[in-house]
């Protein structure tokens, strides 16, 4: 099989990549419920018990076991949580004994529903909804002596409210910066019958008390319900680190998860399913509490029919990691296993990045982790995760850095992951590559991706598989210099020596205000990463996804955002295969607009490159070709002959399409279709199908446009030279 020679590119039409217009960014859905659910302990120094039992919405979350805490999201320029507490003392009418004496005799625990059940029949719930909690007291039998109804209870928190009279009204309360920030709302008896009849509501500063007069109690007919509700008035939707995973096959094949800041020491984790348009979502896994997980990752395990989740729990002088295995569209214990490393006093299991496998017979059933262990040193680490049974091994270390870093590891692998980071070693600043085994051994020997003193690299990504690679990095100079986004491809394919290609920017020119987010692989053309990454200088806040060909040369770039006014951030990018044809990068950012809106954004390949055209007639009945999708700057792009088999045959490749009849040369009524810029010879495979085998480049940059392909064959006794032709093929090159 012949090479396809560079004369044939150098022809083509060459124009240097832009930024493309994009298909509309999607708006995701902020509305959402979190069930009553207990977080998993695993191993966690936090023990079940101290996790307690949480549940949310949309702008808030709250711990409802030991009486009911409520926590308003308030965003990151709070530097901790404020909450509104409330504990019940007494519901009793007039002199009468509370029926709520002591703590409640049960607790009921539903879906979205949390009960303190009193002897007396009397329950205390609080309903979960997504813009709220409602509050009710159910009272099932009426006094036996007249009295006012009074429910009391004693508020806690931070949050303040001034003293009141009793009125029909609903109370605020308000943060140390004079803002409302919590709304305990009017309070509304309920009869039987459906009779609603008003209560007066005072606060003295410590406890708020509901009051239905005599009368109304008397006319009641029990059981009796009492219903305020309590509502975050100033939320901030503040979205903080943002990852993507996809999974093949599925209604819901993309987990996408954020973190949400409820103050600047509060993240909570939340992750939802969604269908490849980034709809039917469905809420698919939480960690909240009252510590701070603000960073994530997540990935796939496809043969275990799992994603894994990783994110960080920073509690106290101490970080414990915790690692989920989750089934896709199911909420809850019992979707998969969980684990958490857990961290001593003093101890920091940090920056947690996630590498997959890939589905098939040769994938694996476990997920890689790996993190910044932080000590006395600062160790790069890794653990080996089985998504389904929460079971870690634990990988010798990696490296040990001087300061904490952010590892990186591809994504989706099939014999082995590759680890990437940043160091400084005296004035030395290097992007150091190590090797991790499917059967988790950790390599000998670390490579160097980029050496040297003029530059400081941080926030490295890797992606890709078989052997081929690609690791960007956010790039600083020291001294005078742009400011960049850097990329370089390397090759490491199993078994083999470390080789490495040409050191790139694969940003859109020098600026102040890059920062390196996102990287993922196309893992069936082994050839194309899109890599994102954001730009906000002094006028345009910009997100952009810049795809990149087997060289590590800029081919396609998009602006899924460009704005004056709001700045995106926090990019991820996922490679999503659905099908045959469907095959793209599903990009994901937030934006700090009013609502701090996360966007799903798509990024395909131009739909051309999957058609391959034929056009013009052939010289027998029997033929068959296939072509791969023509994927500017594939390492390989291949034109197969199937049909005939064992056939003695060349491809003529060319730009322009013609009709140059050959009965001269003794092929009766065959036309060669293009006019060739070059024709290969063909040798059968083992299995007689002939394939040529060409690299569409992208180095130096270049837009491939149409092309156009024909095949020559022996076919003795079709006509006097025995040579037969099949129809030519248009091809597109995107």
């Amino acid at each position: 099989m012949a090479p396809f020679r560079c004369t044939v590119l150098l022809a083509l039409i060459a124009t240097a990549p832009a930024a493309a217009q994009p298909n509309a960014s999607l708006p995701l859905s902020e509305d959402f419920v979190i069930p009553v659910h207990r977080p998993e302990s695993g191993t966690d120094s936090l023990t079940a018990e101290s996790l307690g039992i949480w549940a949310g919405g949309t702008t808030y979350k709250c711990r409802l076991d030991g009486g009911f805490v409520f926590f308003p999201v308030l965003g990151p320029s709070y530097a901790h949580n404020l909450t509104f507490g409330w504990t019940t003392e007494s519901i009793a009418f007039g002199d009468a004994q509370s029926l709520a004496n002591g703590r409640a005799s049960e607790h009921g625990i539903g879906t979205q529903r949390y009960e303190y059940r009193w002897p007396s029949g009397t329950v205390e719930a609080y309903d979960i909804d997504a813009s709220g909690v409602e509050q009710t007291f159910r009272i099932p039998n009426p006094p036996r002596v007249a009295g006012d109804l009074v429910v009391t209870g004693r508020v806690h928190g931070e949050l303040t409210a001034p003293d009141c009279e009793a009125e029909h009204r609903a109370l605020w309360f308000y943060g140390p910066r004079g803002r409302a920030l919590v709304e305990y709302g009017t309070a509304t008896a309920i009869d039987a019958n459906g009779n609603a009849m008003p209560m007066t509501t005072s606060f003295d500063g410590e406890r708020v008390r509901l009051r239905l007069d005599a009368a109304s109690v008397a006319n009641a007919t029990f059981p009796l319900l009492v219903d305020p509700t309590i509502v975050a008035t100033d939320p901030i939707r503040s979205v903080g680190m943002t990852a993507i995973g996809s999974m093949q096959g599925g209604t819901r094949p993309l987990m996408i998860v954020h973190t949400r800041i409820n103050s600047s020491t509060d993240h909570d984790v939340i992750a939802r399913n969604a269908n490849n348009e980034f709809q039917l979502q469905q809420l698919s896994w939480v960690d909240i509490g009252t510590y701070d997980s603000r960073r994530v990752a997540v990935g796939a395990v496809p043969n275990r029919g799992r994603f894994v989740i990783a994110c960080e729990r920073r509690h106290g002088p101490s970080t414990d990691l915790v690692l989920r295995g989750q089934r896709a569209s199911s909420f809850g214990p019992g979707s998969g296993g969980t684990a958490v490393i857990t961290a001593a006093t003093a101890e920091h299991y940090r920056n947690p990045a996630l590498g997959g496998q890939q589905p098939g017979l040769f994938g694996g059933n476990d997920a890689v982790v790996t993190f910044n262990h932080v000590t006395t040193n600062h160790a790069i680490a890794a653990r080996m995760f089985d998504p389904e049974f929460g079971t870690i091994t634990t990988l010798p270390n990696l490296a040990v850095v001087q300061v904490e870093t952010r590892p990186a590891i591809n994504p989706m692998a099939l014999d082995e992951w590759v680890v990437c980071w940043d160091e400084q070693v005296g004035q030395t600043r290097r992007v150091l590559a190590k090797k991790i085994t499917s059967q988790g051994l950790v390599g000998i020997q670390s490579e160097t991706l980029y050496s040297g003193t003029s530059e400081i690299p941080v926030d490295v990504k890797v992606a890709g598989g078989d052997g081929y690679y690609f690791a960007t990095w956010e790039s600083t100079p020291i001294g005078l210099g742009a400011h960049r986004i850097r990329g370089r491809r390397f090759d490491w394919p199993e078994n083999q020596a470390f080789s490495s290609g040409d050191f790139r920017s694969i940003d859109l020119g020098a600026t102040s205000g890059y920062t390196n987010e996102g990287l993922d692989f196309d893992r069936f053309s082994d050839s194309h990463w899109v890599s994102t990454f954001t730009r906000n200088d002094a006028l345009v806040r910009s997100a952009y996804a810049v795809r990149v060909g087997a060289n590590g040369g800029v081919i396609e770039a998009i602006q899924p955002h460009g704005s004056t006014a709001h700045r995106p951030f926090n990019t991820s990018v996922v490679f999503d295969h659905s099908g045959s044809e469907n095959e793209r990068f599903q990009v994901l950012y937030a934006t700090d607009d009013s609502a701090f809106t996360l966007y799903g954004h798509e990024f395909g390949y131009d739909p051309v490159v999957f058609d391959h055209v034929p056009y013009g007639a052939s010289c027998q009945l029997v033929q068959d070709e296939y072509a791969d999708p023509a994927k500017a700057g594939s390492r390989q792009f291949s034109v197969s002959l199937v049909q005939p088999t064992n056939a003695i045959a060349a491809l003529a490749i060319g730009t322009q399409s013609t009709k140059l009849p050959l009965d001269v040369v003794g092929m009766t009524g065959c036309s060669l279709l293009i006019d060739p810029l070059t024709i290969v010879a063909s040798t059968p495979s083992p299995s007689g199908i002939n394939t040529v085998t060409m690299r569409l480049s992208d180095v130096p940059p270049v837009f491939l446009g149409t092309f156009h392909t024909q095949w020559l064959y022996v076919a003795p006794g079709a006509n006097p030279l025995g040579v037969v032709t099949n129809r030519g093929v248009q091809h597109e090159a995107r």
